[in-house]
């Protein structure tokens, strides 16, 4: 699609959004556990730290990295494990506290 200059569009509008984005660090074990608990049903799992060769063998599924921090830095992510999950045309994050 094409749109005028200044035109302002949100690509919610038109992508389908569906599954989660869990973002862990694969280096911690307590978070691989938590992921492991109820976590992987029809997610998309983003390691920011650790082996995504590794823990997709492990885990059976897919796993994608955030090479440079790209994506966490867009979506200002500051901790993880996080969730991102759409809400209607905005994203939702959810940064989870493990120790808490």
């Amino acid at each position: 699609m094409f749109y005028k200059k200044g035109t302002k569009v949100n690509p919610l509008d038109y992508n389908f959004f569906h599954n989660s984005w869990i973002f862990i660090d694969g280096n911690d074990p307590k978070q691989v556990d938590w992921l492991k608990e109820d976590q992987l049903d029809g997610n998309k799992l983003i390691l920011i730290n650790g082996s995504p060769i590794k823990l997709s063998e492990q885990l059976e599924m897919p796993v994608f990295f955030d090479q440079l921090g790209v994506i966490t830095t867009k979506l200002n992510i500051n901790a993880v494990p996080a969730i991102v999950t759409r809400s209607k045309d905005k994203l939702k994050i959810e940064e989870i506290c493990l120790d808490c």
